[in-house]
């Protein structure tokens, strides 16, 4: 993951940079270039979900009319595949449309996108005006601003900033460290995620421990792989303060894989778990829910919402579950009777009424005292 030399003034990419941190960079220098129209590159579907572009991509970009006639600027990556020993091409981002026909505009989108890409080391490098406010730190910004801002620049000056940043200032406030790790999601960089993330527990006193799960929240919903590797990272400590939502946002996804590696991590359901089954149910992943609780999901003896999901849904191996885990059936009834909720009558229901009966009847009655 770490891209620095001894030297945190040299910085280099140990590795590829993804496709959507290099769109986010085109997308940053765009915005700041004056004599551009004001456009939002957005990134083909081919190359979401953290996928890297290939070593040695050479980037094309060229002006031309759609099918409804538009005029608009196609940008598209050429690269050697060492396997096949082919060159391949895969359009990179989606048509930027250009308004009003203006072909000095479309050009000028063309060549700085062009100009952005540096074909060589594959680093997008910040274009002059922005390397030298970098290199010129502004005096007036306190730490936490300047933690902010180079957050919240992608590619490499971005980074370089963040590096220079936590190197001069030892100790920041929580809130805007908060504010720089979420900047550093929205510029799909997981490196300087990563990077902020290890080096929270030495430069925030008194770092709460959900923090790490905060942030993986955060990143989940457009960033999965970067959510995927903060909780990796995380101790037992920290998987079990990750707030349940991440949970209930995985099974949502219908992205059972991370679903069961939160729980096996120890990801605990908390008071999610009714809906985490719901969700299951809305999601036709019937059998998930008592998957999830064989990995080690966590559910209150009195959470007698789950248990009445589980009913109503039929997911009878998950109610069998609860009710081994010393859930109380007929406090279950007496709450949904509280609540005026009618009981289920189901093959389910029936099924765990017989378990619970045998279960009472196994019981140890009291001890005469002589």
């Amino acid at each position: 993951m770490n891209r620095m030399e001894s030297d945190p003034q040299r910085i280099k990419y140990a590795g590829q940079p993804t496709a959507q941190g290099v769109c986010e960079e085109v997308r940053y220098y765009l915005d700041r270039m004056e004599d551009l129209p004001i456009v939002d590159p957005q990134i083909a579907g081919d190359w979401e979900n953290g996928r890297e572009v290939p070593k040695g991509a050479r980037i094309f970009s060229a002006m031309g009319y759609n099918v409804r006639g538009d005029l608009c600027v196609e940008v598209s990556l050429r690269w050697l595949d060492e396997e096949e020993k082919t060159y391949k091409d895969d359009f990179f981002l989606e048509d930027i449309i250009v308004k009003e026909n203006d072909l000095g505009a479309a050009a000028r989108i063309s060549a700085a996108i062009i100009k952005v890409f540096n074909h060589d080391s594959h680093i997008y490098q910040p274009l002059p005006p922005i390397a030298a406010e970098l290199e010129d730190a502004n005096s007036t910004m306190t730490p936490a601003a300047l933690l902010c801002n180079g957050a919240g620049i992608p590619g490499e000056a971005g980074y370089r900033m963040t590096v220079m940043t936590l190197g001069k200032y030892p100790a920041f406030p929580l809130e805007p460290y908060r504010t720089a790790c979420r900047r550093a999601v929205d510029t799909a960089d997981p490196e300087k995620v990563m990077f902020l993330i290890e080096q929270a527990q030495s430069h925030v006193p008194d770092l709460p421990v959900k923090f790490y799960g905060d942030i993986a929240v955060y990143a989940y919903d457009d960033y999965p792989h970067m959510a995927r590797k903060i909780i990796d990272r995380c101790t037992p400590q920290q998987a079990a303060a990750v707030p349940a939502r991440l949970l209930l946002q995985a099974v949502g996804y219908e992205d059972i894989e991370f679903a069961c590696g939160l729980v096996k991590k120890g990801v605990r359901a908390g008071d999610l778990a009714e809906c985490i089954i719901d969700s299951c149910y809305q999601n036709t992943l019937e059998s998930l829910p008592s998957e999830l609780l064989r990995l080690g999901m966590q559910v209150s003896p009195e959470d007698y919402g789950a248990m009445h999901s589980c009913l109503v849904y039929n997911f009878t191996e998950a109610a069998a579950i609860l009710l081994e885990r010393g859930m109380d059936f007929d406090a279950c009834k007496r709450w949904a009777a509280e609540k005026g909720w009618e009981w289920p009558q189901n093959d389910t229901c029936t099924q765990i009424e017989t378990m619970w009966a045998g279960m009472r009847t196994q019981s140890p009655g009291p001890t005469m005292q002589l």
